[in-house]
């Protein structure tokens, strides 16, 4: 990320490729059509993405498309594994470098990522759109 000494922001590493789009979603549609080749030494094969913009700022990234033995750590945990938690991070990082924050304000970024993990029954329920940006 790069600082821009005129208003204070650190910039993504991508945020330049991507500054004239204004609209989230717009930039969302952007994001999940990069970011399976972004990180794909990180990403397993077969693996899926959704996003969700919420509020105009939030941007929910679902990964489904992986095992239940590759998610978690155990059965009865429920904790994210070694590996998940890795992919969860980097993830968060590819999607971060569309982006800016302001160390001096930290409400100043252009959008705020939650990475979600899904479980095997997630992404084979009717609820799960992979390839789509869903605006709400």
């Amino acid at each position: 990320m790069a600082k821009h000494e005129l208003d204070g922001r650190v910039y993504g590493s991508r945020y330049h490729g991507t500054r004239t789009t204004t609209d989230l979603a717009d930039l969302a549609e952007r994001i999940i059509t990069e970011l399976p080749s972004a990180g794909a030494e990180n990403i397993p094969v077969g693996t899926e993405f959704s996003i969700h913009v919420m509020v105009g700022v939030l941007l929910h990234v679902y990964v489904g498309g992986l095992s239940d033995e590759f998610t978690f750590s155990d059965r009865t945990s429920g904790r994210h594994s070694e590996q998940a938690t890795e992919l969860g991070n980097a993830l968060t990082r590819i999607v971060e470098s569309y982006g800016w924050t302001n160390p001096s304000d930290p409400t100043d970024r252009r959008f705020v990522c939650s990475v979600y993990l899904l479980a095997e029954s997630d992404f084979r329920s009717s609820f799960w759109t992979p390839g789509v940006v869903r605006v709400a």
